[in-house]
């Protein structure tokens, strides 16, 4: 078995996810190509369709709606939030984001290097 060695309260900084739902396919295609092309993200994986059951002004919504799953890091996040309330359809986006806390060393590596630096 290969060796893997996991970082725990990494130095390289504070990763985070992001997940954000849009109406439909190509809303979170040009989204998730936003966020690449600007370096607010390493990855962004779009899927979908998904469920979504929630309430909305009083009424209870069933809706088909696609998530993209982004990988960044927390000092990123305002950035990659005032982009996605720019470019989304809906009064409210859903954008949240979660720390990670473990994680494969050169996959977090790989995420710096596809993200802007801190002095960028």
């Amino acid at each position: 078995m290969k060796n893997v060695k996991i970082v725990s309260n990494s130095p390289m900084g504070n990763y985070i996810i992001i997940f954000i739902t849009t109406p439909d396919k190509q809303c979170a295609q040009k989204i998730s190509l936003r966020l690449i092309n600007d370096k607010l993200a390493a990855c962004a994986q779009v899927n979908g369709p998904i469920e979504s059951i929630y309430q909305w002004k009083g009424q209870l919504h069933h809706d088909k709606e696609w998530r993209i799953i982004l990988k960044s890091k927390k000092d990123l996040f305002s950035q990659i939030e005032k982009t996605v309330v720019e470019m989304h359809p809906y009064d409210i986006p859903q954008i949240m984001a979660t720390e990670i806390s473990d994680g494969h060393e050169s996959y977090l590596s790989w995420i710096d290097e596809c993200i802007k630096s801190e002095t960028e």
